[in-house]
């Protein structure tokens, strides 16, 4: 009842802005309509002299009349923007109704799969069988993070906040590094992927490879969801613009289910799916290609679909790069290399972590890295271990009690001086919220949680000491 009245007083409320702004262009009418009938009552000759007030009184009618008839145009014009205006929202209300029923089921499905594999896990004795379980869990735990990750992606897109990184790379490298991304995928559909790159194109360029490769790795994921034994096509060409900018188009052809015209017109849009069945099928939030829209604008360019339905698909875009040279790509390459455990010494650690899961997690990485560490559960801590052993990397948790990791990192640096010291930050926070801080902090780098044994060696074989 309260939500029906408000939306009465919201209505009288526009009608009211809109006969305010009806007046000047109704008086303008009304000015014109007197002035007509003046005119042609003094000039007609079959008026003869009518008196003054019948005049008047005429022209009051007529003016009446005017305002009446621009009124109820007013009126019904404003009713029908109205009615659109609620249609739209009642639009948006779905596309929310939708949103929530698609992230409710893509939110529960892995953690129903973690939480089911764990209880088998209690009761599993072969070391064969608790690999498999370990396996469904950590994928599980993998899709349930992209999606997470993927709603912070289209918060900050929105924001126009994520930041973008240049860096040179091999466009043919770099595509293929996603072919091996979903190699698994690709085998379990049946399906194959075939690279074809213009002859006259450019190889070596730069760009923000991470969102390229985020665009790439999204058309080729739903590729091969939506087919099933036979091969994605990746196009690649690139058109100068000028000496130094050019324009990098690539295309990922399917032949899978294809989508119908009907769909394919709100195919970038947030939340929405070809079908709704899509969903319950395939799976998704809705959210990829939305995300892959906004990177596009971003990168100064444009993606697009062509399909039909039974036969398959073609997702393109075209963004701008610079052009760079085989020389700049090796010197880079040189730059970004992870230096072999053998040549180096093994670092001196400090983990500073106050949750206890994540910190059993943390040390348990590190001793399978055969890495000695010391622990602080808190800042406090922290700077009494600092204070007390010389260390060449601390891990240090944002979130601590007390005092933060960053205030910490600060009185550690500030305090003991240590030139060669790397305080590496441990964050679940979004990355271009951690890379604003990390910019007026004395952290020299970040570590995403959740991470990977991966992630934490090269980030241990970046920091290490020489």
């Amino acid at each position: 009842m309260q939500i029906a009245r408000k939306q009465f007083q919201d209505l009288l409320k526009q009608l009211a802005i809109h006969k305010t702004s009806a007046l000047g262009p109704i008086l303008i009418v009304s000015l014109i309509v007197s002035a007509v009938f003046m005119t042609f009552s003094s000039l007609h000759p079959f008026i003869g002299q009518p008196s003054i007030s019948s005049k008047v009184e005429v022209l009051v009618i007529v003016l009446v009349l005017t305002a009446i008839i621009l009124l109820a145009y007013f009126f019904f014009r404003h009713v029908q923007f109205l009615n659109q205006k609620i249609y739209r929202q009642e639009q948006t209300i779905k596309q929310r109704q939708m949103l929530l029923s698609n992230l409710s089921h893509e939110i529960r499905t892995p953690l129903s799969g973690i939480i089911g594999m764990i209880s088998l896990l209690e009761g599993v004795g072969e070391r064969e069988s608790k690999i498999g379980t370990l396996e469904s869990i950590k994928l599980a735990s993998t899709h349930l993070l992209d999606l997470v990750n993927n709603i912070l992606d289209y918060s900050k897109l929105k924001e126009g906040s994520l930041k973008r990184e240049k860096k040179v790379f091999n466009i043919e490298r770099l595509i293929l590094n996603q072919f091996k991304i979903l190699t698994i995928e690709a085998e379990r559909n049946q399906v194959d992927f075939e690279l074809n790159i213009s002859p006259k194109s450019e190889r070596y360029l730069k760009s923000d490879t991470t969102k390229i490769s985020q665009i790439l790795l999204n058309l080729l994921s739903n590729a091969v969801k939506f087919s099933t034994g036979t091969k994605i096509i990746v196009y690649v060409d690139t058109f100068s613009q000028t000496d130094f900018q050019i324009k990098l188009q690539i295309k990922v052809k399917d032949f899978g289910i294809g989508i119908a015209k009907s769909a394919q017109r709100n195919i970038f849009k947030p939340f929405i799916q070809a079908e709704t069945t899509t969903s319950h099928e395939y799976g998704g939030s809705g959210l990829g290609l939305a995300i892959c829209s906004q990177i596009c604008k971003l990168m100064q360019g444009h993606i697009w679909c062509t399909s039909e339905e039974g036969k398959g698909s073609t997702f393109g875009f075209a963004i701008d790069v610079i052009k760079a040279s085989k020389e700049e790509y090796l010197r880079f390459q040189s730059q970004e290399t992870i230096y072999p455990k053998d040549s180096r010494k093994k670092p001196r650690l400090l983990l500073v972590e106050d949750d206890e899961v994540n910190l059993k997690v943390a040390s348990r990485m590190l001793d399978k890295l055969g890495l000695k560490h010391e622990v602080a559960r808190n800042g406090a801590q922290a700077l009494k271990k600092a204070q007390g052993e010389s260390f060449d990397i601390i891990f240090m948790d944002i979130n601590l009690p007390l005092l933060d990791g960053f205030e910490t990192a600060m009185k550690i640096k500030l305090a003991y001086g240590h030139k060669q010291l790397k305080i590496i930050a441990m964050t679940a926070r979004s990355m271009v919220e951690i890379e604003d801080s990390l910019s007026q902090s004395e952290m020299d780098d970040y570590l995403l949680k959740p991470f990977s044994i991966d992630k934490l060696e090269e980030k241990i074989s970046k920091h290490m000491p020489l």
